[in-house]
């Protein structure tokens, strides 16, 4: 899924959802993403369940193991050069890329890229919301 808000660098936006995942593949669970100058931060999903913050500048950091079967409520920041990222209230990680060009938006789902699909995969993906009044 994709947001249709778009931003530049200035205001924050906020993205929350609730992830349960059923079925764990290697694959990317969430995106913020520029159109033209790429992600700046993104969670991936492992064969175990784990999950990673990978940024796209510093450090890789896994912030939950083993999470098949388990919901964790994510929510993350960015305001087109910042970003901040929570797993169940805490801050997890945070960031900052320049995005010169284009116009940065949120994306969630499974995305594996030019990875093969290696076995049943699935996660679900609830209370996924924008800007939400109360993020929690």
């Amino acid at each position: 899924a994709f947001s249709a808000v778009k931003w530049k660098k200035g205001k924050w936006h906020e993205w929350v959802g609730t992830y349960t995942i059923i079925k764990p593949h290697g694959a990317c669970i969430f995106q913020a993403k520029n159109n033209i100058n790429a992600w700046s931060v993104m969670l991936n999903m492992n064969e175990k369940g784990d999950i990673k913050i990978n940024s796209r500048r510093g450090e890789d950091k896994v912030i939950a193991k083993d999470m098949v079967g388990k919901p964790f409520h994510i929510r993350v920041r960015d305001n087109g050069l910042n970003y901040e990222v929570y797993l169940n209230g805490k801050k997890e990680g945070e960031g900052t890329y320049e995005r010169p060009k284009g116009e940065t938006s949120f994306r969630w789902g499974m995305y594996l890229g030019a990875k093969p699909v290696e076995n049943d995969a699935m996660i679900l993906v609830t209370g996924a919301a924008i800007d939400p009044k109360d993020p929690k």
